[in-house]
This record gives structure tokens, C-alpha cells and sequence, in this order.
């Protein structure tokens, strides 16, 4: 992952893997575009390299004992992202809440 700066935020253009987007207990899931989020947002967790720091697991392994596939560890914070892009792309909204296709990650 390479980052750079812009004395304008509004220049930045960012170019991220979405091949590894998923569907995961009904939710849109888009790893590698959350962890850039995070980055950008000082709230990239910089232990594990993913997610977002200090959150918790609670939700996963309470899905985990419900009989849930729990391989992928998404934490509670991280959920709501997951929740809130799903009930956005649910209406025909982008992730921006916005609209239109203005990027890869509108379509599925």
C-alpha cells in the first residue's frame, strides 16, 4: 500500500483492490477500500494491518457459537461500515450516499 499527500483533499485519487470484495452474513464487504478509509481516517488498527484499532469481536463470536462462519474477522466497528454500505447499496446508493456509479465500488 503506497501513500501520498495532497495539499488538497479533494485531488486525491486512489486506486484499491476490490477483488477481494465479499458478501459476508448478507453484508456488502469491501476489505481493502475499508482499510485505506482507515488509514486516511488515523483509525486503521497498525497491529493487525486491517480493521479498525481498538475495536472488539464480540458480534463474530457471537455468530461464531450461533453456527456462523466466523473466518473472516471483522470487527464491531468495522460491522457498522459493512451494515451502513449494504443499506446504502440496498436503496441504489453509492457507498457516499450519493446517486449513480462514480466508482468501482457501486457496483456488485
Amino acid at each position: 500500500m503506497a501513500c501520498g499527500r495532497s495539499s488538497r483533499p479533494e485531488q486525491l485519487t486512489l486506486i484499491v483492490n476490490t477483488g477481494d470484495d465479499l458478501l459476508w452474513w448478507g453484508l456488502y464487504v469491501s476489505p481493502d477500500i475499508d482499510s485505506i478509509t482507515y488509514l486516511l481516517a488515523g483509525l486503521l488498527s497498525r497491529e493487525r494491518g486491517w480493521g479498525v484499532k481498538g475495536d472488539t469481536f464480540f458480534c463474530l463470536q457471537q455468530m461464531g457459537q450461533l453456527g456462523q462462519p466466523s473466518w473472516f474477522h471483522a470487527g464491531d466497528r468495522d460491522l457498522a461500515v459493512h451494515i451502513l454500505r449494504s443499506k446504502l447499496f440496498g436503496r441504489g446508493q453509492n457507498a457516499f450516499g450519493g446517486h449513480g456509479r462514480e466508482s468501482v465500488t457501486n457496483s456488485r
